[in-house]
Order: structure tokens, then sequence, then C-alpha cells
């Protein structure tokens, strides 16, 4: 029985914090290279491959008993290490299908298998410095415990950052610290090698582009350009070369078609990028879009905004409404748009304002802070941000 040192309950709190770390990042990468409902998955992978290194501790216990505990844990770590990266690569690579056929069953099998590694071999690192350190056994807990809640703390930063496999990347640079942290002095520099040797592996993968860890390929978009794709905290935004269809478009259109570009969430949720011309020439088929109709009843209501829907205020306006001013710029801005829609609409009625007027007023959209001219730049922030024009659409003028 070793008595628990400084650098190993250092150790423990880096692998803790990597396997939460891994186990959460795992449920964004099941979303866009499967399903949503997937993402759960990960969870049950990272119980079934932690409780299953438990099982294996005490079966080979009397083998393993046979190794010193510094170096024990130090290999095991270089394992785990090695372990997260392999499943990484093959991860992201691998499609399964929702329909029933040995061929997904297999491919779901082998992804089960594959997401279990690095759970199997972390979880086995902390039940090794359980049964190892017991005598301190209240402290190696501590560092269990504090361990898991600091990964999940740097968890959002980092998705933000580096994306979801960027963060697994990151959980194995953390496993190789900790697998330096538990060896001898003697044996360290070695481990220490050993541990720039199995992370520039990936490294050189990734910038030299023959072997990503990224999703590229991801569902529904085998062999579409990636114009745009960006993670975030909840999610992947991608941005595909490809039109995206309107099937909600009515049989009585006969008119001419923005062009498109496809935007989705997690590759499921999409929505379209369109490109207006400045006249609103080619946007007349939002009158014949089924997606359109609440646009349509709200217009016809609504005394300020009702005849100018399909003017080029409207959709700058709809566009401006996902922003919120945040300062007294965009207040004024918001102000002068708000009086100039009730004077063009005054103007076609030919009366005087009255209380709904005043009603309309204060419901007018939210514009963004900034000059009333858009600048180019103000336009792809409109058209990534998905604003509407007479439907749920991105518009750029």
């Amino acid at each position: 029985m070793t008595a628990a040192s400084r650098r190993h309950l250092a150790g423990v709190a880096l692998v803790s914090a990597t396997l939460l770390m891994t186990e959460l990042a795992l449920t964004r990468i099941f979303s866009v290279v499967m399903y949503y409902h997937f993402a759960f998955l990960a969870i049950s992978i990272a119980l079934f491959g932690v409780s299953a290194s438990g099982v294996f501790a005490y079966v080979f216990r009397a083998r393993l008993e046979r190794h010193a505990t510094d170096d024990l844990l130090s290999r095991q770590s270089l394992i785990y290490a090695v372990a997260t990266v392999v499943a990484l690569f093959w991860l992201v690579r691998l499609r399964v299908g929702l329909s029933y056929s040995p061929h997904n069953l297999a491919l779901m099998l082998t992804i089960y298998a594959l997401a279990a590694l690095p759970f199997f071999a972390g979880g086995l690192v902390v039940t090794l410095a359980i049964s190892r350190l017991s005598a301190q056994i209240n402290a190696v807990y501590a560092a269990d415990l504090i361990g898991a809640a600091g990964g999940c703390l740097i968890l959002i930063p980092l998705l933000d950052r580096l994306g979801a496999p960027g963060v697994v990347l990151a959980a194995a640079a953390l496993t190789l610290a900790a697998a330096v942290l538990f060896a001898s002095a003697a044996n360290r520099p070695r481990v220490a090698a050993a541990g720039i040797v199995i992370l520039l592996i990936p490294l050189a993968g990734q910038l030299s582009g023959r072997a990503a860890f990224d999703v590229v390929d991801t569902k529904g978009h085998q062999g579409d350009r990636v114009l745009f794709s960006k993670w975030n905290s909840f999610s992947r935004i991608g941005v595909y070369e490809r039109t995206h269809g309107d099937w909600s478009l009515s049989d009585a259109y006969k008119g001419v078609l923005p062009e498109t570009r496809f935007m989705d969430i997690d590759s499921a949720a999409s929505t379209p990028i369109l490109h207006l011309n400045p006249d609103l020439s080619n946007a007349q088929y939002l009158r014949y879009e089924l997606t359109a109709l609440a646009y349509h009843i709200v217009g016809a209501r609504s005394s300020a905004l009702g005849a100018s829907r399909l003017t080029p205020s409207y959709p700058a306006a709809r566009a401006w409404r996902l922003h919120r001013p945040r300062d007294r710029t965009g207040r004024r801005a918001r102000s002068r748009i708000g009086a100039r829609l009730r004077r063009d609409a005054r103007g076609r009625r030919g009366d005087q304002p009255d209380h709904r007027q005043r009603r309309d007023a204060r419901s007018l959209p939210r514009v963004f802070p900034a000059a009333s001219t858009p600048t180019r730049a103000s336009r792809w922030r409109w058209t990534m941000g998905g604003a509407s024009c007479g439907g749920r659409r991105a518009t750029t003028m």
C-alpha cells in the first residue's frame, strides 16, 4: 500500500476531469455524426466502460499486484491517452443509419466498443489509484470529485474554442500530464518522451490534413462542400454549397427563385440562406410559402408593417429584430426606423395616427446598433444570424 502524495492526487484529479470532458464531448459528436437522440448513448457508454474497468481490476488483481504503483498508474495513463486518440479518429468517420440491417448493427456495435475504450482505460486508472492509495482514501476521493467538477467547468469554454473533437484531444493531452505525475523520478523522462510522441502523432495528422480529427462528412452531407463550420458549447453550425429545397412552396407559383445555401445545426435542423435582390424581385415566392403564413397573418393585422412586408425596409427590419440594441445608437436607429415605417403606413392609408399605431410603435422590431445604411459586414451578420423575410429565411441584400 503506497502513501498518496500530492502528485498522485493531482494525477487522479486530471484523469477524473478528462473522463467527464470526454463523456460530454462525445454527446456533441454523436449528435452530429449520428442523430441527436444518440447523444445520450455516450452516458451509457461511459457507465459501461468505467464499470467494466472495476470488474477487470478485481478479476486480474493478482497480476496487477506484481507491478509497482507508480509504474502501473503511469503506464495505464499512457494507454488511456492512446485509447482516446484512436477512438476519436474512428468515431468522427463512422456513419450508421437508422434502418435495421446487419451492416448497421455491426457499425453500432463497433461505435459502442470504440467509444467505451477511453472510459475503460481511464476508469481503470481511477480504480487502481483508489485500491493502491487506500490509506488516504478520503484525499483520493476528494481529488476525484474535484477533478470531475473542474472538467465540467472548463468544458464550456473549451467547446467554444476547440469544438467537441478538440476537447477530446485536449483530454488526451491532460491524461499524458497525469502519466508524468504518476511516474517515479527515475522513469519520468521516459514517460514524458512517450507522451510527447503520442501527442505529436494526432497533431501532425490534424495540421497536415491527412488524418484530421474533426467531423467533415456528416450525415446527409456526403460529398457536399463545406463553406463554413463552427462548433459551440451546444451545437455545430454548418453551411454547405448545396441548394435548399422548398418543400412548402405552392405549385401555383411559376416565378423566379433566389439562390440559396444550405445551413443546419448538428447536420439535422436546416434552413436556407437566401440571396435576395435589392428590389426583392426574387422574394415574391414568399407569398406562396406555407412557412410564411404566420407572417402574412401578422402583417395583415398590423397597421404599421402590414403593407410593407415585401418592401426593402421590411426584410431589413426583420433581420434587425434578432439583435437587441445595447447602446443609444441602436435605440435611436430603432426610433428613426419606427417613425419612417409609421409615416409610410399613414401615407398609404391617408389617415392619422391612432391608439393602435401607438401600440404598434412599442412592438416594432429591435434593430442592430449600427448606421441606417447597412454595410457588407453587417449584411453577412444578418445572413449567418438566420434573419427572416416573410418566413424563417436568412437574407442578404
